[in-house]
């Protein structure tokens, strides 16, 4: 990879929340629809991610992400059915949204540390 390529990895997450706000504020899509900008986010960096990963190493990481997506809902499922003994959808969805942009962006993170020094 050249370093322009690098460039645009580490700048990708900045450049996307940056046009997402923008558009946002734009179109005023928070007050209309109740969305916020790293709804949408989570979806570009996941895709982005995969992109640079086809990229540098020619695997798609769709297929992990999907399992480790499915853990982690199960998961956060069995906390919500032992801690609170009940199974509220819309709460579920939230936190499981949250927990997604986390383990993405950790991902993220990792994926530019292992380019950037390999």
């Amino acid at each position: 990879m050249n370093i322009w390529t690098k460039i645009f990895i580490v700048l990708f997450p900045l450049i996307i929340y940056v046009v997402l706000n923008l558009l946002f504020k734009l179109l005023k899509l928070k007050k209309r629809k109740g969305i916020k900008v790293f709804d949408i986010f989570l979806i570009f960096l996941v895709f982005g991610l995969d992109g640079f990963v086809k990229n540098a190493t020619s695997i798609s990481i769709f297929p992990y992400y999907i399992m480790i997506a499915s853990g982690i809902g199960l998961f956060l499922l069995l906390i919500d059915l032992l801690v609170h003994r009940t199974f509220q959808v819309n709460d579920f969805l939230k936190r499981f949204w949250r927990v997604l942009l986390i383990d993405s962006s950790v991902m993220y993170f990792c994926f530019i540390v292992a380019t950037l020094f390999i």
